[in-house]
């Protein structure tokens, strides 16, 4: 959502500015959602036996298929 729009849009409906803008970073100024894809910054070392093969793993297919291309 465009800030200055969100504010125009404020202002037509009789919103005070300042209340708007605090409204507006409450909606759109968050972080945003977290893929469940997207690693949580945890380290390599410390992640569970099974995620560890995992990553392992997903990295040699990458090698392999790199390598088969080559």
């Amino acid at each position: 959502m465009n800030r200055d729009r969100f504010l125009a849009e404020a202002a037509r409906a009789g919103i005070d500015e300042n209340a708007a803008l605090a409204l507006y970073q409450r909606l759109y100024a968050e972080a945003p959602p977290r893929s469940e894809l997207s690693r949580d910054g945890t380290p390599f070392g410390s992640q569970s036996g099974l995620s560890r093969a995992v990553q392992v793993l997903v990295g040699l297919g990458v090698l392999l298929v790199i390598g088969a291309h080559a």
